[in-house]
Parts: C-alpha cells; structure tokens; sequence
C-alpha cells in the first residue's frame, strides 16, 4: 500500500539505510511503540541516529518534504500519535563521563537514569535524578525533572549548566547561559527548540545516603498522611517523603503475607544528616507504627531505584498528576476512592512532599521556575480498554484533588492530552514562543506537549 510519505521515506533510507524504519519493516510494531503501550503512534518513519550527521539528514528530509521531526528515546511521556513525523530515537549517543573533582556529568541523548546511577557509585556524589531508572535523562530534564532529592536540589533541570544541541538550520553548539532566553526556555520546555544531544550538569555531594520503606495497613492510611504531612513540614530539606497507597503485586520480591495486597507505604530518602532524618521518622513511627520498617538504611547511589520498585517494562497505563495542598478531607477522599470497586483499576496513589529549595527562585532562571504548591499527588493504573471504571476513577481524582486557581503539574508528569499549557502559565509560554519562533521558525522540530499559540487578536 502506498503513502503519501512514500518519497520522504525513500530519502531517509537513501541516506541512512538501514537506520530507517517504516510501516514496511518488520520490526515497525516494536519500534514505533512508546513505552505508554497505551499510545499508538503511526510516525512516518523511525531513525536509530547514531551521529549529528544522521540528524542532519534527517533534517534536511523533513524540510524538504514538509514533515516534522520529535526525539523520543523511551516514550515514557508518549502523548500524540506522531502521524507526518519522523521520530528520531537517539541511543547511539551514550556519552556519559562524570568528572568527580568537578562535581559535573556530561550525559548523551540516548543514556537513562540506571545507567547514570550506576557510575555515580562510590563517588560520592548524586544527580538529581527521578524515581524509575528507565526513564531517558535528557527528556526527563527539558521538561523540569521531580528528583528524589528535590527538596534539597530543586527541580532536576536546576542542575543544567549546558545543552549541546542541533537547531533546525543545522547549528551543532553548546547552549549555555551566555545565550540567554534560549537556556531559559531549555530549563523545562525544550523538546522542539532543536535536538538535544547531550547536556551538562552539576552533581551534589552526598557522602551518605540513607533511604528505605515502611508499609502500613490500609486502614491506617488517613493517619499516616496526617502524621507525614505534619512531621514532613519542618523535616529537613535533604529528607524526601512520599505516601503511596499502593496495590502489591504477588510476586517473590514482595513477602508472602503482604502479596496481594492493598497497602500504605512510606518512602523516605536523604544524605548526610542521618540523626535529623531519623528523628523525623521516629515521630511517624510513634504516631502509627509501621507493620514493615525498613527506613532508613545506608544505600549506594545505584540500589535506591530497586529500593523504590517502580516497572521498568513497558506498559498500558493511565495517569494522573496535580500540584495541590493535601488536607485531611482530600487524603480520606483518596482513600475512599482507592478502596473502591472503581478504585481498582488505580493501582497507586501517591502524595509527594515538596517544599524547601524547590520555593526558591532558580538562579539562573528557568521556564521551570519555583514551586510554591507543598504537594505533588500522582496516581497512575492500567489503562484497561473498554473498562468504565477507569475514566470514572480519574474523573473523581479531578474533583478529589482541588486546587486554587487554575490546576497545574509539573512538566515531566503531564498527562495524555495534556501540554505545556497545564505546567506554565500565559505568560511565560508567551516568551516561550518568541524563543521558538527564532531557533525553530518554520516548526519542523516539535515536542508531543507543544501547546496552541493563541490566535491574534484584532
């Protein structure tokens, strides 16, 4: 059957071969799948680029045949279907050096979070990185980046000292400070301000990191929000908590009499300060004592991700995200509705603390800036076709988790459907453009959260 992208596919494979994917490869199911297996996407093509000179001609084929291109490494954010655009999937660019006398990693295109971790172990340094390792460094920290040490770092793209990145008129350069609105506009909302093929950023020192889990009954759940919320506000900046209600799955990492189960769990991760972190815990273990206590022990940069379990594999998901401040009607709201036959198909709920540096102004600025909210809450399901309960689930969070003003989640949590309208408001996004509009004019590069720009008005 043929396309009418038929002749730009035929110039991508006279160019690059074999790097080219298209509906006509066997392997194009795998390929042209994000890791949101929820997500269809039917790109033109898919180029496994090695080299700024394989995003260069794939640059060239998209202007001359009036198609768009977007970076995907993982497609953890997977949003739109992708139709007349190339999809450009940059493993090939696995630079990763981390310069401990500096405090600096320089990090590729096509390197994830496990493998950052990893050579951070026995540095004594860490990144302020995310919760799953999976997750492509690069996409996670142009759009913000919440780290597990946020309190103490800020958002992950705080740590951002340069971009190299490829522009839509073939410029290949660092991108620094010195340049201004582009650097702003990169801090959180880069994704089609060019391609991204490796960035630079600051590493903080941590010569002791603790973290762990306590898990309570369902029951208690109330409780132990109540007690988190209230010990977490005076809680040292370098302690990071968050409760989830969670459903366990039945297998040999989760002990017997818990497989199965619905539960409440605490994750609590910190550095250095181990008495102060401990005496925050012990209030929390006073007020509800935990039915498993493994918090806190001494963990290497690289075990924290195991520690928190989240799936690596991908799959079918539904989701959802607000900044808010939790108070007790909303935590027994949520309870409700997780105990709930709809609340089944909603397989974690989770309220993260916020606060401490992530209320400061980032110097420098960023289009990600502060974060005056105290609370991030998350939720996140299989997102089962033909079910009823999960669009009702997620309709109730949207009432449950109510805010002031106009409902807003940080960039790297968006949802399906959701831009970057729903983290920034008019008018940041407003100078977000007019940064756009210089570097990407005609808007072959493009992001899967690139909002409307509003029509003029006369």
């Amino acid at each position: 059957m043929t396309s009418s992208f038929d002749p730009a596919i035929a110039a991508l494979r006279a160019r690059l071969g074999e790097k080219v994917s298209s509906s006509v490869s066997a392997d194009w199911a795998e390929v042209a799948q994000p890791w949101n297996v929820a997500i269809t996407q039917h790109p033109v093509a898919v180029v496994a680029a090695s080299d700024v000179a394989d995003l260069r001609a794939v640059l060239e084929v998209a202007s001359d045949f009036g198609v768009g291109v977007t970076t995907q490494l993982t497609g953890h954010g997977a949003n739109l279907s992708l139709e007349g655009s190339i999809v450009i999937r940059p493993a090939g660019f696995d630079l990763l050096e981390i310069d401990a006398r500096r405090k600096v990693a320089r990090i590729g295109a096509g390197v994830r979070w496990g493998q950052v971790t990893a050579a951070l172990d026995g540095t004594g340094l860490v990144a302020a990185f995310g919760s799953n390792p999976s997750v492509g460094v690069v996409g996670y920290l142009l759009a913000g980046g919440v780290s597990l040490f946020s309190r103490a770092t800020g958002l992950g793209v705080r740590a951002l000292r340069g971009v190299e990145l490829l522009t839509a008129d073939g410029q290949h350069r660092w991108v620094t400070d010195d340049d201004g609105m582009l650097m702003w506009a990169l801090r959180g909302a880069g994704g089609s301000l060019g391609i991204v093929t490796a960035v630079e950023l600051d590493l903080y020192e941590a010569l002791d990191i603790y973290g762990g889990k306590m898990i309570f009954a369902l029951e208690e759940a109330g409780d132990v929000l109540d007690a988190v919320l209230a010990h977490g506000v005076d809680a040292d900046p370098a302690l990071n908590m968050s409760v989830t209600l969670a459903q366990l799955p039945s297998t040999d990492d989760v002990s017997d009499m818990l497989q199965g189960q619905r539960v409440v769990s605490l994750d609590a991760f910190g550095f250095d300060d181990e008495a102060s972190h401990m005496r925050t815990l012990d209030a929390i273990r006073a007020a509800i004592p935990p039915i498993v206590d493994d918090a806190l022990g001494h963990l290497a940069v690289s075990s924290i991700h195991k520690a928190i379990n989240e799936p690596t594999r991908p799959s079918r998901a539904a989701d959802f995200s607000r900044l808010t401040s939790v108070d007790r009607p909303m935590i027994d709201d949520l309870v409700d509705l997780f105990a709930s036959d709809d609340g089944q198909v909603v397989r974690t709920v989770q309220v993260r603390l916020l606060g401490g540096v992530l209320t400061e102004p980032p110097t420098p600025d960023g289009i990600a800036g502060a974060i005056h909210d105290p609370h991030l809450v998350l939720a996140a399901g299989p997102d089962i076709a033909g079910d009823d309960r999960v669009r009702r689930s997620y309709d109730r969070l949207d009432e449950i988790v109510r805010c002031e003003g106009k409902p807003r989640t940080v960039a790297s949590f968006l949802s399906r459907g959701q831009t970057y309208r729903d983290a920034y408001d008019d008018a940041a996004l407003e100078r977000w453009f007019a940064v756009r509009d210089q570097v990407n004019p005609d808007g072959i590069i493009h992001s899967n959260r690139d909002p409307q720009r509003p029509a003029a008005t006369s």
